[in-house]
């Protein structure tokens, strides 16, 4: 899923400039919050971001395009940024535990609810959008894979941690209150779910 959705958003001709394409995304999520899936068009996002269209048209094909990676910034930028490079003698599940209450906040907010719900529902009558809310529903992070797998090579973990089983279970009750209930989560609940997920050894 997440090979399929790079290929459909991560086009050649994309903007060499960082701050454009932060921009850019700023200002979709912006719109998004603001007006939902159906509310959003390249001409908002360049009056609101400053960046021309034909600029936006050759890093983002369609507004689908843009709305995948919007979401993608949405998910992974709590992920990216809490978890250190050297995770030598680090208490993992303190990391792990960092992690997802980055992921909570992030989809927390009202702002994101009404993104990701909008997007769902339009996903309906589109086949990118379709593939993107699978990728939403069955979120595995790539971080949180890695946290898990040295966990469990450093005896922090169960060696017979099932990772993919534990990914669904630590995603699981954050979307499904989130994006299905539509209620924000206290990220204090963080620490309940890996310990009922990942017990100590």
């Amino acid at each position: 899923m997440d090979q399929k959705l790079s290929k459909t958003a991560l086009r050649s001709g994309r903007p060499r400039d960082p701050d454009i394409e932060q921009r850019v995304i700023e200002a979709a999520y912006e719109i998004l919050a603001r007006n939902g899936y159906h509310g959003l068009s390249f001409a908002k996002v360049s009056a609101l971001s400053g960046v021309a269209r034909p600029t936006l048209k050759l890093r983002w094909h369609s507004r689908e395009d843009l709305c995948i990676d919007t979401v993608k910034y949405i998910l992974d930028r709590p992920q990216i940024m809490q978890i250190p490079e050297d995770l030598d003698g680090q208490d993992i599940r303190i990391l792990t535990i960092t992690v997802l209450e980055g992921l909570i906040k992030a989809l927390s907010t009202h702002q994101t609810i009404k993104i990701l719900t909008s997007i769902i529902a339009a996903a309906h009558f589109s086949e990118p959008l379709g593939q993107l809310r699978q990728y939403i529903l069955s979120r595995r992070g790539i971080v949180l894979r890695q946290l898990i797998q040295v966990g469990m090579d450093n005896g922090q973990y169960a060696k017979t941690t099932d990772i993919d089983f534990a990914l669904d279970s630590l995603n699981g009750p954050v979307l499904y209150h989130t994006l299905v209930l539509g209620l924000p989560m206290d990220p204090a609940n963080a620490t309940k779910i890996v310990d009922m997920v990942l017990p100590a050894p």
